[in-house]
């Protein structure tokens, strides 16, 4: 009989640190978590000045330091429990729902270089350097993107920039 309750907890410690119920009576096991939309890419705009991006979907997560002000357009990938997944440079943060909305402008206005410069425009995306470069938080108008790049206007010639170093609004 020993052995059988060893067992029998060793089997429910398992099932409970898999977050997996034993038993479903018809509601959520985790109340207020909507579940995960992986849908296509969409744009959000923020409603708010100053809001914050966090690590995870909502406050228990660690501020990342990125600030949005009220208009902004930020490309989402997906939205959890009133939250938006959006990416910020090279870093994917998430926005509360309550000073974000879906946006009913699908693209962005705008290209901002987020790292510390200098930074290599190109003729193409991925391709020669044009020998120009750009520095922080220099803002340039977006013409659209292909793959990893940004097509954005300098000086009244397209050019492209990395997303890795860039984020559109």
């Amino acid at each position: 009989m020993r052995n059988n309750n060893f067992a029998i907890k060793a089997i429910l410690a398992i099932v409970l640190m898999a977050g997996t119920p034993l038993f479903s009576f018809g509601t959520n096991v985790v109340p207020n978590v909507e579940a995960v939309d992986q849908s296509t890419e969409y744009y959000i705009e923020i409603t708010g000045n100053g809001v914050r991006g966090r690590m995870g979907p909502g406050l228990e997560y660690q501020d990342t330091g990125a600030r949005f002000n009220k208009g902004q357009h930020l490309k989402a990938f997906s939205h959890r429990n009133g939250w938006y997944e959006v990416r910020w440079g090279q870093e994917t943060v998430w926005v509360s729902g309550q000073f974000a909305k879906r946006s009913a402008n699908q693209k962005p206005d705008k290209v901002m270089v987020s790292v510390e410069g200098p930074v290599r425009l190109r003729l193409g995306p991925g391709g020669k350097d044009s020998g120009l470069r750009v520095d922080f938080e220099d803002t340039f108008k977006y013409l659209g993107e292909q793959g990893n790049w940004y097509k954005i206007s300098y000086k009244g010639k397209a050019y492209w920039i990395s997303k890795d170093c860039s984020y559109a609004e």
